[in-house]
């Protein structure tokens, strides 16, 4: 796999999760699972904007876990982390060939 399909595939497996998240949402709006709770009148999932983010939850505590971390997924974020990425390679790169 070249680094072209790679990123294609990295987006297509982005874009299953949002997805998933989205029939997640209405599947428990529609539950009225807490702590979802019933929509306002007139309010439609389908025009409701939710972002991909990168969520870590805590671990469960009497049966119930918080969000530990969240992450905006938006493009200056992920800029950022190609670019963290990237020197972190050039680190490796230079400690291979100094021989150490």
């Amino acid at each position: 796999m070249d680094l072209s399909e790679h990123a294609t595939m990295m987006g297509k497996l982005l874009l299953s999760f949002q997805c998933l998240e989205y029939a997640l949402r209405v599947f428990l709006y529609d539950q009225r699972d807490p702590p979802h709770e019933p929509l306002a009148p007139g309010t439609d999932l389908d025009t409701m904007t939710f972002g991909v983010a990168l969520i870590k939850f805590t671990r469960p505590y009497a049966g119930r876990v918080e969000v530990g971390f969240r992450e905006e997924l938006s493009k200056d974020w992920m800029e950022n982390q190609i670019k963290r990425v990237l020197a972190e390679c050039a680190k490796v790169g230079r400690a291979a060939s100094s021989g150490k």
